[in-house]
Order: structure tokens, then sequence, then C-alpha cells
């Protein structure tokens, strides 16, 4: 059997040496997959970047068989976005969210939103309000669709404001007054009818409400792998520098993740989450090699460090695929705003965390994953329960985090504290200033980290009954 069609390419993976299996959402036949012959090639693999508005023939001698897919290119959607950050970001995850869609099930008016959604990719004023109303439209074609046109409690279409998690449905100010810390908040954007665009606010309501932001694309996945790449140069040439302890500050002596500390996109983002001012208490990588049983349990981040008060934000860049299999991080969304929960230290032998400290009857149900891909960042707050599991994966799973940026009135309650500047005036007289790194593994910048890392180990140590050997 055969049939012709156009679709979006939203994903590819290699199938031996030179073909690729490519899934394509189509107009007509839904979301599909097929066997691209010669789909690495330098000719075709341009095609089939995510994104790209493309041509397809299928063929199979029966409608079970995985069949063959011939491509032709339309529009290069891809090549378009790497122009931007911002739309790379929306693209990805455009397209990682289409994969929600079950298989071969047409959505045509779905297929054609998207179409018109990514016409407006380039214009940065537009088109991020439109993906969010495409996400509504997204979420009714699986089922789950909003009600946003009255009020669940009253039934009144006026000063709509909260949405409610359990019935789907839009809520009222006056009806959602005593309610406010269980209700999402409802960008007002999103009202039908409503011509506002949306804003900084409103992507401000989502972390506040949350407690977390992803994924937020700062740069290409080409450009990710490049640091990939010379991080695990410098793990070959200096491995003494990079083990246990090492993988702690690792900004402060290399130069090429100080660069990814103050990335200006980066930073610009920051701002909008915690202000202006910026300071950056440290950075830490989190390795978990294939089939690693390292894990993390459920806890908050500012626990044991004594830094008071508990804000800022913490920025986790993956530098390979962060996926369910390979132990990506889990988040709970709105346990930020219940302050500082119970921990026990564990000391468990395969627990990742200093002390093994755990959060206990957390509702897992609620969890939610933050799968990134290479160059993707999430955002959390201090306060928020997150975790992760081990990976399970045939691939080496490799985050760089910032944690965290501070606003300026953040103090350390246990002794010194360093701080780096990240952006705006010298306002953190609260703490001792650490400069950037001059070159690679300068002996004095070595010292300080080394220094800086003994008073960490100090702090996070503070009250515990025992240490791990490090």
């Amino acid at each position: 059997m055969q049939w012709s069609d156009e679709g979006l390419v939203l994903s590819v993976r290699a199938h031996g040496e030179t073909s690729a299996i490519a899934e394509v959402f189509t107009r007509d036949q839904g979301r599909a997959l097929g066997l691209v012959r010669g789909g690495r090639s330098r000719r075709i693999r341009p095609v089939l970047q995510p994104g790209n508005h493309v041509e397809v023939v299928w063929k199979a001698r029966l409608e079970e068989h995985l069949g063959n897919l011939t491509v032709e290119l339309r529009e290069g959607f891809a090549a378009t976005a790497l122009e931007s950050r911002m739309d790379l970001a929306g693209l990805s995850s455009m397209c990682a969210l289409l994969r929600l869609l079950p298989e071969r099930d047409p959505h045509r008016s779905l297929y054609e939103v998207t179409l018109f959604v990514l016409g407006y990719f380039g214009q940065p004023d537009i088109w991020p309000a439109l993906m969010a109303r495409w996400e509504l439209e997204l979420l009714e074609e699986l089922g789950f669709g909003l009600d946003l046109t009255k009020c669940a409690a009253t039934g009144a279409k006026d000063d709509l404001t909260f949405v409610s998690p359990k019935s789907a449905t839009a809520v009222s100010a006056d009806a959602g007054a005593a309610y406010a810390d269980r209700l999402l908040r409802l960008p007002r954007f999103l009202l039908p009818g409503s011509h506002r665009e949306a804003s900084t606010v409103d992507v401000l309501d989502a972390y506040n409400r949350d407690g977390f932001l992803a994924p937020v694309r700062i740069m290409s996945p080409e450009k990710a792998e490049a640091i990939r790449q010379q991080f695990e140069a410098a793990e070959r040439d200096h491995p003494e520098v990079l083990e246990k302890r090492g993988r702690s500050n690792a900004h402060l002596v290399f130069p090429f993740l100080d660069e990814i500390v103050h990335d200006p996109f980066l930073l610009d983002c920051v701002e909008d989450l915690i202000g202006s001012a910026i300071g950056v208490w440290g950075s830490v990588l989190f390795i978990k090699e294939a089939h690693d049983p390292g894990f993390v349990t459920w806890h908050q981040d500012f626990t044991y460090n004594g830094l008071e008060p508990h804000e800022g934000t913490s920025a986790w860049l993956a530098l390979t695929p962060s996926t369910l299999e390979s132990g990506c991080m889990r988040m709970i969304p709105g346990t930020h705003k219940q302050g500082m929960f119970t921990h026990r230290d564990t000391f468990g032998e395969n627990n990742i965390l200093t002390r093994g400290q755990t959060i206990e009857g957390i509702d897992e149900s609620t969890a939610v994953d933050l799968a990134l891909q290479p160059g993707e960042v999430s955002f959390h707050h201090p306060r928020t329960v997150h975790a992760s599991a081990p990976n399970r994966s045939d691939q080496r799973r490799l985050g760089f985090t910032i944690q965290s940026y501070l606003p300026p009135h953040v103090v350390q309650t246990k002794g010194d504290g360093y701080v780096q500047y990240g952006r705006g005036d010298d306002v953190f007289r609260n703490m001792l200033e650490v400069r950037r790194p001059t070159g690679t593994l300068v002996p004095d910048e070595l010292e300080m980290r080394a220094r800086i890392n003994d008073l960490w180990t100090e702090q996070l140590y503070d009250g515990a009954e025992k240490r791990r050997e490090l």
C-alpha cells in the first residue's frame, strides 16, 4: 500500500550506517514513522531536521509495517529557527509535544493551526502567544481541553482569573479568592475573544505558580555538542581536576564553562526571574554514566547551604539528552510556596546528594518530568522539590547547573560566602567577590576554587552525624 501527504518532521534517529527512521506529523495520516533510505546522507540529512515542512510518500506491503518514507523539502523552518534561540526553543517544544499524539490518527485542524503558528516564527512579538493558544488546541485534541468560557463555581463569564486543575475550567476572582493557593493563574491573553498579547508577566506567573520553567533553548544543539566535547577533552587531560568534588565550581577554572554562566541570553532569562542585579553562587556538573545506578532523592536545594532568604533560581543546562530513560529531573509543582520541608539524611550508597537527604511522603503522581535536549535549560526555584532517577540508557547524561543565580539581598549565614558578579551593580556587599577565570587551570584560581569547595563542604555537612568519604 502507499500514500502521499505533506507533513512536519518531528524526530529522526539513525538506523544502520546510512539510513534513518523519521517521525512525521502529516495532514491526513496523522503521526507516522518510516525508514528513510540514505537518510544520513549529505543530501537528505538537511531535509530531515525537526520542524521542516516536507512532502512525504510512504510505502509498505502491509499497513502495520514500518514502511519506507521518501521526503522532499517544502519549507525549511529548522534553518530559519537557527537565527533565533527563542524560535529554536519554540520549534523544539512544538515537535516534542506533537509526539504525544497517537500514531496514524489524523488531526487536520491541529495540523493547519501548527503551520499557521510556524508562519509567524521570526516575529517574537507575535508567535509566543499564538503557541500558547496552539497548546490549548493540542490539549483539546488529546482529550484534555480546558473550558475558559465561564466560572466553574458560579457560571459567571466576567473577571475570570484562575483555572481549576481538578475541573480544567476557569474560576472567577471572587469565587476563587479563598482557594487561590490551590488554583492556577489564568493568563489574560488566553481568554476567549482576547486580543491581548502574552507578556513577561505571563511567563513569570507560570514560574511563580509552578516553581520551575522549561524548556528554554539558550544555544543550538551543535554548540552544546561542541561544549560537551570540550568538557570530555578536559576530563581526559585533567582527570584529577574534574573528579568528585572537582565537579563543583569548574567554571572558576575553565573559561568555556564560565562563558555559559555569563551567557547574555541566559542572564536575560534570569533577570526576568530574579531582577537585574545577579550574583553567581556556584556551579555543579551532574554526570550520570550509561546504566549508572546513581539517583537523586526528593529534596530542596537550599536545605543545608546556609543561604537566606531562600530566593534565586538554578539553571540546568543539558549537554546530552536528558530524558526519562537517562534520568531527567522531576519537579513537584507549587512546592516552592510551602516553605522548607523536613529532610532526613540517608547517606545512601547510590544517592548523588551530599548527605543523601530525602523528603518522605511526596506524592509522585503530581511530578512533572523536565526532559531536555542538548542546548536547552530548565530553571527552578531553590525551594522547589525535585529528584531524578538512575540513567537506564546507553548514553551518558551530562548536565551543567548554575546553582544558583542570586539576588543581592541573599546572605550566607554559615560563615564566609563567595559570589561572582553576573550582571548589575556591585551590590553584593554581604559576600566576597570571586573574579572570572583569566585562563585554564591558573594556579591562583585553582587555589581559590579549592578554598570555596572546602567552605561548601563545611556548610553542607554542618550538623551532620557523619560525612561521606571523598
